[in-house]
């Protein structure tokens, strides 16, 4: 079963943050946690597993900062590690790691995915724009080699990129499930100016993503003020999933390091209040550990089981597999700047769900 089928009839629930998270268990001087692709793959597979064995279904690829610029300082700080390394090496290592955990405990009843990662370029004031596309162009190319179909590029501040690096992948791989997700400060812009619903429309209307959504910036109870506006304005999108992984509040720096604030059932809360409004892709970002990604778990795919559970190294995990819904709001047809229902309507509005549950109708 391919992440498009599973996403048919089930939630999904994604892991947590890879670079705080690594920060917090890894007391080497490490650059970033893209370094242990090279240096330390157990240690990365490690947290991959951390993240399975709490639920996760989605494993995001060590590769968050894969780029020239870290490559470049990977390269000079660490010059005899990777002397004999490329980039390209550098994300396929680490598109690899999460992909063989995915197949080592992969079930049909609660199938694991693996999933390309890419983060946003940090640009210069002198920055070029197409030689910051040619970089993701190339970023892409090393995820395609690898064999990569499920891709999220997250904490974007905008559709800028996004939308031209997923008709990139769709050239050379028109199957591919694309998730674009873009990050705010609490105002609900983001550091380029542009309003969430701005950014949201202009995401779920391209005809080029197959999930949209918000990550990072914020923590859990701004992240759902903002998509509980979005969704009461615009409903949820026909054919296509929204997705919420916020950060677990807002960090304070402690002794040097970053330290964030919510309480795990403070979140696996909000994250189940998240789920309530649609919102069909869950997971966290920046502080969160497998052990919140396990409230959210518990809070929201546990206590819907239905057809038992299966074990994942011992630890129970429901199976959300649900018979399909005879639902009639998921007949629209797919255009060429989104989707658009029976009455015409490019989404399916708030009113049409008349507040039911389940995906987007709740039957």
């Amino acid at each position: 079963m391919n992440i498009r089928e599973y996403l048919e009839n089930h939630k999904l629930l994604t892991d947590g943050a890879m670079g705080t998270y690594f920060d917090s268990i890894e007391k080497e001087n490490y650059i970033c946690s893209e370094e242990a692709n090279i240096t330390n793959p157990a240690l990365v597979r490690e947290i991959h597993r951390s993240y399975v064995k709490n639920g996760a279904q989605l494993l995001r690829s060590n590769t968050f900062l894969a780029n020239e610029g870290t490559f470049l300082s990977l390269t000079q700080a660490k010059a005899e590690a990777f002397e004999n390394i490329t980039l390209k090496q550098l994300i396929i290592a680490g598109y690899q790691l999460a992909k063989e955990t995915a197949q080592e405990v992969y079930q049909e009843e609660y199938p694991i995915f693996a999933a390309a990662d890419i983060g946003p370029i940090l640009e210069e004031r002198d920055s070029e724009e197409a030689d910051i596309l040619q970089q993701y162009y190339e970023i892409c190319d090393s995820f395609l080699e690898a064999g990569a179909d499920i891709f999220v590029l997250e904490t974007f501040p905008d559709t800028q990129y996004v939308l031209k690096m997923a008709e990139y992948i769709r050239k050379s791989c028109p199957e591919a499930f694309i998730i674009g997700q873009f990050s705010l400060t609490p105002t609900g812009y983001s550091r380029t100016g542009f309003h969430y619903k701005t950014i949201l429309q202009e995401a779920t209307q391209s005809g080029l993503l197959d999930g949209a959504g918000l990550n990072c910036g914020v923590g859990a109870a701004h992240m759902k003020k903002f998509l509980k506006s979005y969704i009461e304005e615009f409903g949820v999108p026909e054919d296509m999933v929204l997705t919420s992984l916020p950060n677990c509040g807002y960090p304070q720096i402690v002794r040097g390091h970053a330290v964030y604030s919510d309480s795990v059932p403070y979140f696996g809360e909000k994250l189940g209040e998240i789920s309530e409004l649609g919102v069909q892709v869950l997971g966290g970002c920046c502080g969160t550990t497998p052990e919140y990604i396990g409230e959210i778990y518990k809070t929201v795919f546990q206590a819907k089981k239905t057809e038992g559970a299966v074990k994942i190294d011992g630890v129970d995990k429901a199976s959300t597999k649900k018979k399909r819904s005879s639902c009639t709001h998921h007949t629209g047809r797919r255009t060429e700047r989104g989707y658009k229902g029976k009455a015409g309507n490019k989404y399916i509005s708030s009113e049409i769900r008349n507040g039911r549950t389940c995906l987007c109708c709740g039957t």
